[in-house]
């Protein structure tokens, strides 16, 4: 089981794309994808901080 937690609004095609890569490089380390779990537990920024104890700043997302 993996729990993922991405901030909310993460677009769902981002997500599918997470879930594709972890799914591939475990396989390559001989794990059945079938016995893969992924769950996405979003929070919103705003209830996060990344140290120093000041809120996480917005993310600018650059499509690829």
């Amino acid at each position: 089981m993996i729990e993922a937690v991405p901030s909310s609004g993460t677009a769902e095609d981002r997500k599918r794309s997470l879930l594709s890569a972890i799914v591939t490089h475990l396989q390559t380390a001989g794990i059945n994808p079938d016995d893969v779990m992924v769950f996405f537990g979003e929070i919103d920024r705003a209830n996060s901080s990344f140290g120093g104890g000041s809120p996480a700043l917005p993310v600018e997302v650059v499509p690829d």
